[in-house]
């Protein structure tokens, strides 16, 4: 004969295990999407959201910092007016 250990089945199902299982699942549920969410992020760093690697600026400072290596700060300073002067009228509201 047999002899079964731990309560009858119907303890098994209380609602504080029910409970406790929920929210167990919630919160491993919201964990993975969490990591997948994340994952979805790093998967592209490059582009155009707010939280992107601006590559264009990243380039910029090293063409400053080639040029200051190269030819000297004054090459550097006249370089970068030079972009400022450019960035200016490109943002200047055009004239109709």
């Amino acid at each position: 004969e047999r002899v079964c250990r731990g309560g009858p089945p119907e303890e098994a199902l209380s609602p504080l295990t029910i409970g406790l299982v929920s929210f167990a699942s919630a919160v491993i549920a919201l964990a993975l999407l969490g990591i997948n969410e994340t994952a979805a992020e790093l998967e592209a760093p490059f582009g155009y959201d707010p939280n992107d690697i601006k590559l264009g600026k990243l380039g910029e400072a090293m063409e400053i910092d080639v040029a200051v290596l190269l030819r000297g700060t004054s090459f550097a300073q006249a370089l970068i007016a030079q972009r400022s002067a450019a960035a200016a009228k490109i943002a200047a509201p055009k004239k109709k």
